[in-house]
């Protein structure tokens, strides 16, 4: 009874170690698609994966496309963009919303990392449902 209880122990333990360890993963820096602009991805208060941009090709630019006019005057440099994704699977997080400063307009969005190939994220922004969104890929930054 006792080695089964150890066993069982052991293997909780595992599982607990296992499940933290995607947001590990994912957490750091990344390169978008464009390879111009690096975010940054970490845990927020609430357990929730939030991105900022850390740096980009115009580090003075600000968010002059923001359709709420007292915000276009705030910089670019340290926006949070990515905000409110929730663990949905080992690798994948749903729940998500993500700002294009480009075009002023926030999408929901989807977040996956592929088992083989952790230094690679797809983000996919969409509208309504994930079926008619767009897919981008980033590179993990060197650390």
């Amino acid at each position: 009874m006792r080695k089964l209880t150890t066993l069982f122990f052991f293997l909780l333990l595992s599982a607990g170690a296992s499940s933290a360890l995607p947001a590990q993963e994912i957490t750091g820096t990344w390169w978008t698609e464009a390879k111009d602009t690096l975010i940054q991805i970490s845990a927020d208060a609430n357990g929730q994966l939030a991105g900022k941009i850390v740096s980009g090709p115009k580090p003075d630019e600000m968010d002059v496309h923001n359709p709420v006019a007292n915000l276009r005057h705030r910089p670019l440099l340290g926006l949070v963009i990515l905000h409110g994704f929730v663990k949905e699977a080992p690798l994948s997080w749903k729940d998500g919303q993500i700002y294009d400063p480009e075009s002023g307009k926030t999408y929901k969005a989807i977040i996956w990392l592929k088992k083989n190939d952790i230094d690679h994220l797809s983000l996919k922004g969409y509208v309504g449902i994930p079926l008619f969104g767009r897919t981008s890929q980033w590179t993990r930054a060197s650390q």
